[in-house]
């Protein structure tokens, strides 16, 4: 903060300027996400939603200049809340450029890049090759190629990689070969223990480097009378797990910080409308317009019917934007 902090009733916010601090659990996250990096290849963040694990994965970038440039792997709806969260924390140095396309030119210089976990898998293209004189089939999405200068690598909702073989964690772990990785997640793995690998053996190679040795070690599994399932982590074993991986991985719950959170916690995302939906809303749109102007024109815009008929209209936007949340909503 730019003035000396004045506490007030909340203990993180200056009365005088009206910006925030972080808590000291927070400030305790940075520096575990810190000493895993300075120890191995990462660390990651697991607390429990709402505890602020964008604001410590944050707070490391902005006393370790030298960790960018910075790649952040996000889900696509919040790519806009990553954005103003970064130069809000970060300023506008750090003012992110957001990949939106796989033909996406790379702004060179900056610190920071926003891409969604989609835009690195997207759909495969048959293209002709001049050399071979065939078609051939081209992977979609964003080239890893291009973010081969990248130094540092969050990823956001890490556990959208668990899968070992889908094209989604294929991609992501390519894009972070040789690179330092900060993973953020609030939902634990619980029913099957062996998606915990994948980013335990990104954030520390030397530890998880086998996955069948991690199931044998780890892993619970049971017959159901037909197959043999792979169940969670070994109960008899999951303090020994913790701290096996405490130096990898930090977790808390609300009821392990000592913080007095208010009862309603309301956070504000941004949606942006997909190109189907923009289309639709535009076209309302500027019907809308049309026809208010035509009203004007003729005088008639103080009439019982174009005072009905401006609410038909406005109800049929607010229903498309509403549809355009649902997804958002159900993630």
């Amino acid at each position: 903060l730019e003035c000396e902090l004045d506490i007030d009733l909340r203990a993180n916010q200056c009365q005088k300027c009206g910006e925030f601090k972080l808590y000291e659990y927070q400030i305790q996250g940075a520096e575990f996400v810190e000493r895993a990096i300075a120890s191995g290849t990462g660390g990651g963040i697991f607390d429990e939603m709402g505890l602020g694990k964008t604001v410590q994965s944050l707070a490391y970038l902005k006393f370790h200049p030298e960790a960018a440039p910075v790649l952040f792997i996000v889900k696509s709806k919040i790519k806009l809340q990553w954005a103003k969260e970064i130069y809000r924390w970060l300023g506008i140095k750090h003012f992110p450029q957001i990949i939106t396309s796989s033909t996406d030119a790379i702004i060179p210089g900056m610190k920071s890049y926003i891409i969604a976990f989609d835009m690195l898998v997207g759909r495969a293209k048959t293209t002709f090759d001049k050399e071979l004189g065939c078609k051939v089939k081209v992977p979609g999405g964003f080239p890893a190629e291009k973010l081969s200068f990248i130094k540092t690598v969050v990823i956001d909702e890490v556990q959208q990689i668990k899968n070992t073989d889908s094209d989604r964690t294929k991609r992501v772990l390519k894009v972070c070969e040789g690179k330092t990785v900060i993973a953020l997640s609030a939902t634990p793995w619980k029913n099957r223990g062996g998606e915990f690998f994948t980013v335990l053996n990104l954030l520390a190679p030397a530890k998880f480097s086998s996955y069948q040795g991690f199931l044998d070690n780890w892993v619970d599994f049971y017959f159901d009378g037909a197959y043999t399932k792979q169940g969670g982590l070994k109960k008899h074993r999951i303090e020994e797990f913790k701290e096996y991986i405490k130096d990898v991985v930090i977790r808390r719950e609300v009821t392990d910080v000592d913080v007095e959170f208010p009862s309603v916690n309301r956070t504000i995302q941004l949606t942006e409308l997909d190109a189907l939906e923009l289309k639709a809303y535009e076209h309302e749109t500027s019907e809308f317009v049309k026809w208010y102007t035509d009203k004007i024109v003729n005088g008639e815009e103080d009439s019982f019917e174009a005072s009905a008929n401006i609410l038909a209209r406005l109800a049929r936007m607010r229903h498309i934007t509403g549809l355009a949340k649902i997804p958002a909503t159900l993630e």
